[in-house]
């Protein structure tokens, strides 16, 4: 049975092994220091980290922020003993059936296979690919944009890409 745990309730063993697979997934440049991600569970009202449980075996989690008119997935990631066994649908599909609010994530663009097999999996749960000029800002001073994609499954204003920009990357700086 899947159990989606609020971060705040996550053993510390348990978030080591959740910062394992965020800095094994994620580049450097598509990532925070995991300090800074516990700041900001620790500090930000609308930051969320869940933990995605497969009855007591940690499968994977998915990192956010909770916004008045959208909920922006950051990074969401399983892990490796849990992959390639549908849960990463199943637990996407949960955090999208919780809230009626538009969901909007970014994507790496589809340049190689394993960013299009990302797209076309976020696809199939509904995601649709509704910004192809979005520019990741950096996560830390002196960093590069990056080019990605924004998806989202309820619509999307335009106007929601400042908003990540000014809240998610300005904490950064």
């Amino acid at each position: 049975m899947l159990r989606l745990i609020d971060g705040h309730s996550i053993s510390r063993t348990d978030l080591e092994t959740i910062k394992k697979i965020y800095t094994e997934a994620f580049p450097p440049e598509e990532r925070r220091e995991w300090d800074r991600v516990m700041h900001l569970l620790d500090g930000e009202k609308s930051f969320r980290l869940t933990a995605a449980y497969m009855d007591k075996e940690l499968i994977g989690f998915i990192t956010g922020w909770d916004f008045q008119d959208f909920i922006y997935m950051e990074h969401f990631a399983t892990a490796p003993s849990a992959r390639n066994k549908g849960y990463g649908a199943t637990i996407f599909s949960e955090i999208l059936s919780s809230s009626d609010k538009p969901h909007v994530i970014e994507v790496e663009r589809p340049d190689n296979e394993t960013a299009s097999r990302r797209i076309r999996f976020y696809e199939r749960l509904g995601m649709t690919v509704s910004d192809r000029d979005y520019l990741q800002p950096p996560y830390s001073k002196g960093g590069k944009p990056v080019p990605m994609f924004i998806m989202t499954d309820k619509g999307y204003d335009k106007k929601w890409a400042d908003t990540i920009r000014r809240k998610v990357y300005n904490t950064e700086q």
